[in-house]
């Protein structure tokens, strides 16, 4: 099978700092992929690399099944969106799109073909006379992509291009890049912190921690099925708990956490007795109950007392401090994501109210702990 890329065991040092260390993923053709993770876990450098800004110590880079070793950056079929954009104000965005053209040293009559035509493709095509201090924040980051598409890369790189946006507008442009890439066919590589960029944008995701990739799926596979303690805490909002096995009784394992609870969740053939382990619950898999007994299915099932409540439209998030596992005092406060439109019922829980916090064990994701 051909990739669009191909990163073969990358490694970069600078000085005693590795920044990255044997990285290896590759890249269908026509996907949209994002590496993921923390300032400082050596994404940018990755892509440094892949630009050609920066050369790594050892491993290739392979576009189209075509080595970039020793290949200068202008001379390598990628190009890259910055998160400033860097777009000149004192030009039309159609001079905007034509500057790499004209450096390029093509005619006249094929720049304003090429130009003309990437407009269209954009959605751009009455802008081109406009000035850049003329335009929207989404026009503004169209006309960037679009002067990096003129030039026809392989790969178009995009270095957190919506990082300087307002909240709004950085919603908007999330699927506005989404429904471009879809309609170019052009393989993106896109760099983020943002794990809802990430999560709503991509056709596949690589998280990255401390210089190496800790696992990479689709969104829908790392969300649901997180490898790492690592990415289930940084991809999504989660309740977490750490503790140790204590004893086997199938269909379930039971966890004596550090706060003295016993929770249970599923059997694996994979846990022994003894092991550290940290367990997940995502917010939207736990269920409360006010007043009421606790429903069939609760194997988990804890009273507490609602400390706040958020209004997130069609959501309301609950914080409730439950009791921990002496049950003489609260010690830990567990967030409960719960629909809006119940009206009356458990999401219109008032602050103070008593309540019981339960989930059943197939909502539990427990990894071992320090390993991946």
């Amino acid at each position: 099978m051909t990739f669009a890329l191909e990163c073969r065991s990358l490694s970069k040092r600078f000085g005693s700092f590795s920044a990255v260390s044997d990285v290896s993923f590759t890249i269908s053709e026509g996907s949209f992929f994002s590496i993921l993770g923390p300032s400082g876990c050596g994404k940018t450098t990755l892509l440094r690399m892949i630009s050609g800004f920066c050369e790594p110590d050892k491993g290739d880079i392979v576009i189209h099944s075509r080595s970039m070793r020793g290949i200068l950056p202008n001379a390598r079929p990628v190009n890259m969106v910055f998160q400033q954009l860097a777009l000149f104000p004192m030009m039309t965005v159609f001079e905007n799109i034509a500057y790499g053209l004209r450096c390029r040293k093509v005619s006249k009559k094929k720049i304003s073909f090429h130009v003309e035509e990437v407009l269209n493709r954009v959605g751009l095509a009455q802008s081109g006379s406009k000035k850049i201090d003329q335009l929207s924040g989404g026009q503004k980051q169209r006309v960037a992509i679009a002067r990096c598409l003129v030039l026809e890369p392989k790969i178009l790189l995009l270095d957190e291009p919506l990082g300087a946006l307002d909240l709004k507008l950085r919603e908007h442009m999330k699927i506005e890049l989404k429904k471009l890439q879809t309609q170019l066919g052009t393989t993106f590589l896109y760099i983020t912190h943002d794990q809802s960029e990430a999560l709503v944008m991509s056709s596949h995701i690589a998280v990255m921690k401390e210089g190496r990739i800790e696992q990479i799926g689709t969104p829908q596979a790392l969300y649901q099925s997180p490898k790492s303690s690592f990415v289930a805490q940084f991809v999504g909002d989660n309740n977490h708990w750490r503790g140790k096995i204590v004893q086997f009784c199938e269909p379930y394992v039971e966890v004596q956490t550090e706060e003295g609870w016993k929770l249970k969740a599923l059997y694996s053939s994979s846990f022994q007795v003894g092991d550290r382990v940290d367990i997940f619950v995502r917010p939207e898999a736990m269920l409360v109950k006010s007043g009421e007994k606790k429903p069939n299915g609760w194997v988990n099932c804890f009273e507490g007392l609602v400390s706040s409540v958020v209004f997130n439209g069609g959501t309301r998030d609950l914080w409730v401090n439950v009791r921990g596992g002496n049950g003489s005092s609260f010690s830990k406060e567990l967030k409960v994501t719960l629909p809006a439109q119940k009206g009356d019922g458990e999401a219109c829980l008032p602050s103070g109210r008593a309540v019981e916090v339960g989930w059943d064990a197939l909502s539990s994701h427990v990894l071992k702990v320090g390993v991946k």
